[in-house]
């Protein structure tokens, strides 16, 4: 049996499908589909072809009689992944000559986990306690619906406000300050129980578990404080042995390093809880002496050595615990909203994701004979993406393997998940089992990268061999080599291009110019060729070839516009914010301004949208006019006094157009529904028509035609409701995704952010996204609950300042969002399969940027452009952009938009970012 030779090069990305062309299996491949005899963990680097070895496998299976189709159970992270696998089943059981069982596939089970577990309760339905037609929904749709149980919770407790949840809420409202509005501090509340309550149910606990905590913080109040201090050894103790690895043991600061770890690893779990605490703050002190602090493992050592240090306060901490009873009142406030999200469920047969799991766990671990006949029907049990897989994924799988018919696949370097609650340190302890009981389970590794330049693996592992101790709990960096086919070329494969240092407000500018700038010259001027083996070797690289991977998509119109700049077509994968799209925005926005004319950040959005075109000078000078009129006027009415005094000023016949058609909406809002009055404002406005003539105009039009769509299926509802339900979802983040426009052979560049991206690859990988801080500040939560850690920590506190514990919580969770953020730089360097690009300020400090060029030992800033040698057989191209193109006109704009920025801000008490990028259209 052989494995499938490689694809050749998809336009939006390569999946990983490829496989070196030779008859002649890896052998640790071999093993891995072959091996029957006991449970196997793979551990897959990037491009390693995993996913084929779960196909190979199933085929392998069957092919052997080893098992049937349908008995065997494959799951997989998302439904796209679940399809893929489905079709790569099929086409090898065609290659087998076993072409008549591919109608088995379908039936098969095969699918994600929630699927699974639905298909499981449905199944059973005798035996299962929920309504096997139960509607699953969406995890937006979740959210809302807990917010509202949460209200009738808050409610509920208005009335009892001397209950200790009473309290509770009672100063939580009253430390917070959200502006004028009572219904950011509410919407805050909603988040942090509702993330607090999917951390506990998704590590696979329930209410009695909360219950039983609160009782045993009831009962021990000073657990709260040996909780923060377990915590505080945790979050240290890799990070300390770490830097000790990579400093001269003579030197003073791995001395006090040493002294530190003892102080660590001696933390008592009872006794004199401030006298330890003042222990431990004194060991937190550090004489650094003459080291090596830009060492990046030393340098992150300190970083989190001073963030603990700045936390840990005795006083405080005795308050905290002779306050315990806020901590019990924050769970029972958690169980109580808990309680009555379940109910709302219930009554209307509702399951969330969590549901599902947890009712085909309890179906499977309560009915003996259900488990029993399902192990006997799987007689093997296959998983991928397992280092995605949080705590109540693992107990299904354990229910529904025998111990030795599990297969795992995954690479802890590249979970990316854990903000869906993925924990790795799960993948992490099946490899550790499975290398300690080889008779039981057979660890593979699959290191050998069948996608990427070998250039580009080693410069990936000259950053990430000095950083992955240090961030990832202590493990070892486990480098690709590669085993791709390749003909040499003379330039090096992976490129700097160095922007000049600019301010935060025009830094983005430059960053996207100079890489819009790269491309259209790396492609018009044939700089690169195609060099993999396969159809396409020797073909200069096409736009459709090239990828810009994004971290987030708060930066993409930028990139937007600046490829329209250099007129290189392109197509924006990244767009799945639908509700942020600033088309759907302009409507929303125009909806307010018809319902409620003083809201300023409405009318002023909507004047400079599309929809009517004013300049900055025509909005700075409206709001000028209501300032003339006196302070608190509208600058609905600013506008009104504008045009009467300009009625032949440029923009004055589009804006008294625009205003006599809301007035005209206005007074019709009784006779026609929110469907009839957007259709009316696009119509009149030819929003349409002008939206066509933006870059990716017919995408945003289709968005346009999808809200008419939402609103037409909400016709009862009044322009104020609609906005409302608009903004909730956009205050929960809602990823709604948009429908495609575009063929997937199109001759575009494609913009992705890093998550999209992930099992895919490219010929040009372009990261302009590295010139983010590296170090954002703790964000306290009202609860937060680390059940892993037996750690819950609440800040419903009269004082504005944070407690110890809920600072406790969010130096943590900063520390693994910083290890998080060092595997989803890893997953996009290597998508790249021929070239690698960096676009970064020039100079900077403080980035991202830095600390791979930290871990490079290379300066931060380049004076000249040629190759630099960075290690044996790794080289790269420096590239300095001298000047951005930035137009005086454009700084002019920004002016007054700043100017009008500001002026707004006072009234509406926002952001001025927020303003900016409304403002900006």
């Amino acid at each position: 049996m052989t494995l499938a030779a490689p694809l050749r090069y998809h336009s939006m990305g390569e999946t990983d499908m490829a496989y070196p062309q030779s008859p002649v299996q890896e052998e640790e491949q071999r093993l891995a589909v072959e091996t029957d005899d006991r449970s196997v963990v793979v551990s897959a680097g990037a491009g390693s072809g995993k996913t084929q070895v779960l196909a190979e496998r199933f085929v392998h299976l069957v092919k052997a009689g080893k098992a049937g189709i349908d008995e065997i159970l494959t799951i997989t992270y998302t439904r796209k992944a679940a399809r893929e696998m489905k079709e790569r089943i099929v086409a090898l059981l065609e290659r087998e000559g076993m072409g008549e069982a591919r109608w088995l596939v379908e039936s098969a089970y095969i699918s994600t986990i929630d699927s699974l577990c639905a298909r499981l309760i449905r199944e059973n339905p005798f035996d299962s306690v929920v309504d096997p037609f139960f509607q699953q929904l969406a995890e937006h749709d979740a959210e809302r619906l807990f917010y509202r149980a949460f209200d009738r919770v808050v409610d509920r407790h208005s009335v009892q406000p001397d209950s200790n949840i009473g309290k509770l809420l009672r100063e939580a409202f009253g430390r917070m300050r959200f502006g004028s509005d009572p219904r950011d501090a509410l919407h805050t509340l909603r988040q942090d129980l509702y993330r607090a309550m999917e951390t506990v149910r998704l590590f696979g606990w329930g209410r009695r578990h909360l219950l039983e905590w609160a009782d045993d913080i009831s009962q021990n109040p000073q657990n709260i404080g040996w909780q923060l201090l377990s915590l505080l050894r945790n979050a240290l103790l890799p990070g300390v042995k770490a830097a000790q690895r990579v400093l001269p043991a003579e030197e003073t600061l791995a001395a006090e390093l040493r002294r530190l770890q003892h102080a660590l690893e001696n933390i008592p779990k009872d006794g004199d809880l401030t006298q330890t605490v003042h222990t431990l703050r004194e060991a937190l002190l550090l004489r650094q002496g003459d080291s090596h602090v830009n060492h990046p493992v030393v340098a992150e050592c300190l970083s989190r050595v001073r963030d603990w240090f700045a936390m840990l306060n005795a006083q405080q901490l005795t308050r905290e615990v002779q306050e315990a009873w806020r901590t019990v009142a924050a769970l029972h406030l958690l169980v109580e909203a808990w309680d009555e999200y379940q109910r709302v469920k219930t009554e209307a047969n509702l399951c969330d994701f969590a549901d599902v799991m947890t009712e085909a766990i309890r179906l499977l671990r309560e009915h003996k004979a259900v488990r029993q006949r399902y192990r006997q029907r799987f007689r093997f049990v296959m998983v991928d993406e397992f280092q995605d897989a949080n705590g109540l994924q693992l107990e299904l799988v354990r229910l529904l393997s025998n111990g030795r018919n599990l297969f795992v696949v995954g690479d802890a370097q590249q979970s990316i998940y854990a903000f869906r609650h993925a924990d790795v340190s799960l993948f992490r302890r099946m490899e550790q089992k499975a290398r300690a009981s080889p008779d039981r389970a057979l660890l593979v590794g699959l290191q050998r990268n069948f996608r990427s330049r070998p250039e580009i693996l080693r410069f990936i592992e000259c950053i990430y061999r000095p950083i992955w101790s240090a961030s990832i709990g202590g493990d070892v960096f486990r480098p690709l080599r590669s085993a791709k086919p390749f003909v040499p070329k003379q330039q090096p494969s992976v490129e700097f291009v160095m922007v000049p240092q600019e301010s935060q407000d025009t830094l983005w500018v430059a960053i996207a110019r100079a890489t819009a700038g790269y491309i259209r010259q790396l492609v018009e001027q044939n700089r690169v060729c195609i060099t993999a083996h396969g159809a396409e070797q020797g073909q200069p690289l096409q736009y459709r070839h090239v990828a810009i991977l994004l971290r987030q998509t708060n930066q993409v119109p930028i990139f937007e516009e600046a490829l329209s700049r250099e007129r290189v077509p392109f197509y924006n994968t990244a767009r799945r914010q639908y509700f942020v799209q600033p088309e759907v925005r302009d409507l929303i926005f125009a909806l307010t301004v018809i319902d409620s004319p003083t809201d300023d950040i409405a009318v002023a959005a909507t004047l400079r949208s599309p929809m009517v075109g004013a300049s900055m000078d025509t909005l700075y000078a409206c709001a000028l006019e209501s300032q003339k009129a006196g302070k608190g006027t509208p600058l609905w009415t600013g506008v009104k006094r504008w045009l009467d005094a300009n009625p032949a000023q440029t923009d004055a016949q589009a804006v008294r157009e625009f205003v006599a058609l809301v007035e005209g909406l206005q007074q019709q809002r009784a006779l026609r529904d929110v469907a009839q009055t957007l259709t009316a404002l696009i119509d009149h406005t030819q929003y349409e028509a002008r939206l066509l003539c933006r870059p990716e105009g017919k995408q945003r039009v289709a968005n346009v035609r999808k809200l008419v769509q939402m609103a037409t299926e909400n016709r009862e509802m009044s322009i104020a409701q609609f906005v409302e339900i608009v903004n909730e979802l956009e205050r929960i983040a809602l990823r709604e995704g948009e429908a495609p426009v575009l063929e997937e052979t199109a001759d575009v560049v494609r913009i992705y952010t890093v998550h999209g991206a992930k099992g895919l690859q490219f010929p040009v990988v372009v990261l302009p996204d590295v010139a983010r801080p590296i170090r954002r500040r703790p964000q306290p939560r009202l609860l937060a609950c680390l059940p892993a850690q037996k750690f819950v920590a609440q800040g419903f506190m009269k004082e504005t300042t944070h407690p110890p514990m809920t600072q406790a919580a969010a130096i943590w969770s900063r520390q693994r969002e910083w290890e998080e953020e060092l595997r989803v730089w890893y997953v996009a360097m290597t998508r790249a399969i021929e070239h690698l690009v960096f676009v970064a300020p020039n100079g900077a400090n403080g980035f991202w940027w830095n600390l791979f060029l930290d871990a490079l030992q290379l300066p931060h800033s380049f004076s000249q452009e040629g190759v630099m040698r960075i290690a044996e057989g790794c080289d790269v191209m420096v590239r300095v952009v001298s000047e951005t193109g930035a137009e005086p006109a454009e700084a002019m704009e920004e002016q007054r938009l700043q100017q009008l920025a500001q002026w707004l801000l006072g009234k509406a008490e926002c952001s001025v970012e927020e303003l900016l990028q409304w403002l900006n259209g």
